[in-house]
């Protein structure tokens, strides 16, 4: 438990470049960088159609549960275009998987950036249980939407082909 409770007291003690909520808002800055240099190298289409999980999985990993979380804290106004109200129309739907699309890429690069970037943590003075401390945050703030995302879409392409 000692380990855990360093881990905690380091996060706090670090400065800002290493603080894990802040290297969570810089790595989804420079994966929304990254997702328009993806859509202009061309390699947008590929992320499309990915499903890195079932629906099944998706549940049983509690992914739905931290979907409810977000539309009912302060983290659901973070990314207005991902909201929809009403009836089921086409192209408002298409618009919002493509919007879905967007965030989940986003998501996933900051993921993969700040996983690969957390490896190099201690050599900036990090130790390594503010490392393993810093892999949940990652996975909760980035894996955990990527897969939200592609539930939602999943879910929107149930609904597409009876409209």
């Amino acid at each position: 438990m000692k380990p855990i409770v360093t881990a905690f007291n380091e996060m706090y003690s670090m400065p800002y470049e290493l603080n894990p909520f802040f290297l969570i808002f810089l790595s989804y800055g420079i994966g929304t960088a990254s997702t328009e240099l993806v859509k202009f190298l061309g390699l947008y289409r590929y992320f499309e159609g990915q499903n890195y999980i079932s629906d099944q999985l998706t549940q049983n990993l509690g992914v739905l549960y931290f979907g409810w979380l977000i539309r009912h804290s302060f983290m659901g106004g973070f990314n207005q275009k991902l909201k929809y109200q009403g009836k089921g129309q086409r192209a408002k739907l298409e618009q919002l998987k493509n919007d879905m699309t967007y965030a989940e890429v986003n998501h996933l690069i900051a993921f993969v950036l700040l996983l690969v970037a957390s490896l190099f943590f201690p050599l900036w003075g990090a130790s390594w249980w503010y490392v393993l401390a810093l892999v949940p945050i990652n996975i909760v703030f980035n894996l955990y939407l990527v897969f939200l995302q592609q539930y939602n879409k999943r879910r929107i392409d149930r609904i597409l082909p009876r409209n």
